[in-house]
This record gives structure tokens, sequence and C-alpha cells, in this order.
């Protein structure tokens, strides 16, 4: 959903043979990927789904663990900051 989302920004989906001869993101387009296999094994943690993310070009991700943040004030602070930012996103 976060990568077809993208789309308004320019990351390019691939055209799956179910919806041809539309551009559109599938669970199945994202993990048969070389590039994500190899950084997201199952079951993938968080670092290696961060990793994955990175492998669509035009994407750039960061994961972040509840306990590197410090309080539940610096996690909202995260949150309104990335949701400002247009073409950024928050996968929970």
């Amino acid at each position: 959903m976060t990568l077809n989302a993208l789309a308004s920004y320019g990351v390019q989906a691939p055209v799956d043979r179910t919806y041809r001869p539309y551009p559109y993101w599938t669970q199945d387009a994202f993990v048969h990927s070389e590039c994500v296999a190899s950084n997201c094994t199952a079951p993938c943690e968080l670092a290696q789904a961060a990793r994955a993310m990175d492998c669509v070009p035009g994407v750039a991700s960061r994961a972040y663990h509840a306990d590197e943040l410090g309080s539940p004030q610096a996690l909202a602070e995260l949150l309104v900051k990335s949701l400002a930012a247009p073409g950024t996103f928050v996968v929970a």
C-alpha cells in the first residue's frame, strides 16, 4: 500500500499481470525481488524490512525501535515531523 501511494511522488510500480496494463505494486512483485529476498528473511526483522524497502528505486527508509526514541513525546515529535513532510510515510 505504501509503495503504491508513492507513485504520485515518482516511485514507479511494476506492471503486474493481474492488473495489466496498469502499474501496481503487489505483494508478489515486492517479495520476489532478488534484492528484497536477500535483505529480508522470514521472519523479517524491522531493520531488514527497512533495507528491503530501500531496494525500490526512489525509496529511502529508516527503522526506529521505540526504546531508541527515549520518550512518548519524542515519538510524537518524530511522527509530526514525518507526517508533515511531503512524500514521507510512516509504517507501523
